[in-house]
């Protein structure tokens, strides 16, 4: 099974966003004070084993969450925003939308949320980036000359945003409203290849995908070195991070590696017997969602699966993020089509 996750190009434009006077509540107080990031002071203990599950009708299956500035923000395969201010209890749903355009990925700049989007009915003449400060308003879309999208993840990092996503395709810039530039990550290994996450950390950007694939670079404007190697194998490889010391990826087929440099990398034999599509780090903790949700205080080591699982075969996680000492998964059901339903699902590190 392969990563859904879903990701606009070239009309800069603003896209009012009247919020939906609608909320979706959930049942669980959850308070904290860590940076959303997950860089907290770590802990002992923590309440993983409970997940807590919130269904929000107005929106099909979910494609990714950000946090940032006290907000949770998910973006559905139709292009439809919610955002959650009490750590994923009550949603807010936007009411317009980017159209048949889905949302790939949503991150925080440190101001600003920024979503990539493209897939569903791709449309080549809307932006496949937008930006906003109030995730709930206004969306800036930028203007990029160079598109060859859709794409499917971004990040910002060392001083750039960089878009990535179908037949090896990026784009780069170090200011959202202009200045874009493209490329392709080289040399390429297969046509077709996809990227599904990137990561920076030690002074390199790590781009991870379809069939195995993973490629570093130390800058978005000169070439990308590929692993040619396959470490693991043809997996698809859905997410990545980088938690200051090491990379952390997963993927299909039970897959959990780990690299402090990216051209060497490390399989976890004692990975569970599962699909990953999300992994995201907070307090200390790892967590990996997927078919399952497993946490773990060493990704090198064993992995504990939670106690009330949200998510099965039928209706999985795609992806999931860390904030006030919260962790957010999201997902859905529905495979390819648009009309599955959204599922969240939130627990807290105590």
């Amino acid at each position: 099974m392969t990563k859904r996750s879903f990701k606009l190009g070239n009309v800069a434009m603003i896209a009012c966003l009247a919020v939906a006077s609608m909320m979706f509540s959930g049942c669980e107080d959850m308070n904290g004070d860590d940076d959303e990031n997950g860089n907290g002071n770590g802990t002992t203990t923590t309440s993983l084993e409970t997940w807590t599950k919130v269904e929000i009708p107005d929106l099909v299956e979910i494609a990714s969450v950000g946090f940032g500035n006290g907000k949770f923000v998910v973006g559905d395969r139709r292009g439809k925003v919610a955002v959650s201010t009490d750590n994923g209890k009550t949603w807010i749903v936007a009411n317009d939308s980017w159209g048949a355009n889905g949302i790939g990925e949503i991150i925080y700049d440190g101001s600003r949320f920024v979503a990539v989007t493209g897939t569903g009915a791709w449309a080549p003449h809307l932006s496949p980036v937008s930006y906003a400060i109030d995730p709930a308003q206004a969306w800036a879309r930028a203007h990029i000359d160079a598109d060859d999208g859709p794409y499917r993840t971004i990040i910002h990092a060392n001083g750039y945003y960089v878009a990535a996503g179908y037949e090896d395709n990026y784009i780069y810039t170090s200011d959202l409203s202009g200045g874009w530039s493209k490329g392709k990550i080289s040399p390429k290994v297969d046509d077709g290849e996809t990227v599904y996450s990137m990561a920076y950390g030690n002074n390199t950007f790590v781009a991870v995908g379809i069939r195995g694939s993973i490629a570093y670079s130390p800058n978005p404007g000169v070439a990308w070195t590929v692993v040619n190697d396959r470490p693991f194998e043809t997996r698809s490889l859905n997410d990545i991070i980088f938690d200051g010391t090491r990379f952390v990826l997963v993927g299909t087929g039970s897959t959990i590696g780990y690299a402090t440099n990216p051209a060497t990398w490390t399989k976890n034999t004692k990975a569970p017997n599962a699909f990953f599509n999300g992994i995201a780090l907070g307090k200390g903790i790892y967590v990996a969602v997927g078919n399952n949700i497993y946490y773990t205080g060493d990704p090198t080591s064993n992995w504990t699966a939670a106690k009330t699982q949200p998510f099965n075969m039928e209706t999985y996680a795609n992806a999931i993020a860390f904030g006030n000492d919260t962790f957010v998964a999201v997902g859905g059901s529905g495979g390819n089509a648009v009309d599955g339903k959204a599922v969240i699902a939130y627990a807290t590190v105590k």
